[in-house]
């Protein structure tokens, strides 16, 4: 795993931790958890918004999840 990966979505939950804003992006596949570092965080994603995230695939506690790398707001 940890390959590089793309995906185009709507944000359907935020939750913030310390170090972490974990997203759900929701695409045509269905929903998909996406980490992303506040150090890395640029822009301040909110529900409802279009995004596209490029990052690494992972898994976590056996479940799979995105390690954004970089996301922009479409």
């Amino acid at each position: 795993l940890e390959e590089l990966v793309k995906i185009k979505g709507e944000i359907t939950d935020i939750k913030e931790t310390k170090g972490l804003t974990l997203l759900t992006v929701k695409d045509k596949t269905g929903p998909m958890k996406v980490t992303l570092l506040k150090k890395n965080q640029i822009i301040k994603p909110k529900k409802g918004q279009l995004v596209e995230v490029i990052g690494k695939f992972k898994t976590y506690r056996k479940d799979f999840e995105i390690e954004a790398e970089e996301i922009k707001i479409l």
